[in-house]
């Protein structure tokens, strides 16, 4: 068995056809690209996207692999190949300024909230589009920017404000971040949106529930450098 990338006769990768296509037909409906090069070669992010919605917020659309590439080709008598990825990724909103101030303040942080477009499929009944040749990237991108349209936009205007993401991620709305996630993003929207005492409140709030030493220490850092812009 051989491990090879598929490649079209015009030399470019079914993936490559699904990122190049998606691309378009976004950039057609007013998105921009967020990051010129959201990848490196064997990352899984393929298109990374934003919208302007209202003053200091942008709507954003994250394509990535979900699954593969797996690409395998048997050679003998009879040879067969067979390429397979699955794509998805996520829907969000961001408000700017948060994201400014998250940058300032050098801390690792996802700067968005957003819905895992694997889950909205699930819950509509759908699946995720496959990739399995050239002929499916058209369909896969078609599939997914349809989405953003159906899910994606609506989503991401409904949470256009600093009190409905602070409600979406008080209540567990954020499901694809990792446990530091609120505790860094809650105390910087409050910040970044001028509400200085519900900050101070909110980080002290989170200090006291950081219990392992790697969760008390990123936290004392970056609790400390946001503490001093407020004052």
């Amino acid at each position: 068995m051989v491990w090879t990338m598929a490649i079209s006769p015009g030399g470019e990768s079914p993936l490559e056809g699904f990122a190049s296509r998606a691309r378009t037909a976004l950039l057609a409906e007013g998105w921009q690209i967020s990051r010129e090069d959201p990848g490196d070669d064997g990352s899984i992010f393929v298109g990374d996207f934003q919208k302007p919605l209202v003053a200091d917020f942008v709507a954003t659309v994250e394509l990535v692999l979900e699954n593969g590439p797996i690409v395998q080709s048997f050679v003998g008598a009879r040879r067969t190949s067979h390429f397979r990825v699955v794509v998805g990724g996520e829907f969000g909103v961001r408000h700017q300024p948060t994201a400014d101030l998250l940058t300032a303040l050098e801390v690792h942080c996802e700067t968005n909230i957003s819905l895992d477009i694997e889950e909205v499929f699930d819950a509509a009944g759908l699946s995720l589009p496959v990739i399995t040749d050239e002929h499916t990237t058209e369909d896969a991108a078609r599939v997914l920017v349809d989405a953003v349209n159906q899910y994606g936009v609506p989503f991401a205007a409904e949470h256009a404000t600093v009190d409905t993401m602070l409600r979406f991620v008080s209540e567990g709305g954020q499901t694809t971040r990792d446990d530091m996630f609120e505790a860094l993003f809650i105390p910087t929207l409050l910040a970044a949106s001028g509400r200085s005492s519900e900050a101070k409140a909110a980080l002290e709030s989170y200090r006291a529930r950081a219990t392992h030493d790697a969760e008390q220490k990123q936290f004392g850092v970056f609790a400390d450098r946001l503490t001093a812009r407020l004052e």
